[in-house]
């Protein structure tokens, strides 16, 4: 169950930087990019460390499928 929630978030973070990025694209400012690089510098990090959780928690998990 922990590991399904946790790919359902990795799945809205990556859907979070695409929205981020096309609303960049369309409508572009140097405050914006900015923004931009900074939320997706956390966000990735974000999915990184949430990733390696994920995998911690599948490969030490008594209850695999």
């Amino acid at each position: 169950m922990k590991i399904e929630v946790g790919y359902y978030l990795l799945l809205g973070l990556e859907f979070l930087i695409a929205s981020d990025i096309i609303d960049t694209i369309l409508n572009p400012s140097f405050e914006d990019l900015g923004i931009l690089a900074g939320t997706v510098l956390i966000r990735t990090g974000l999915s990184f460390f949430l990733n390696k959780e994920i995998e911690n928690i599948a490969k030490n998990d008594p209850l695999k499928d």
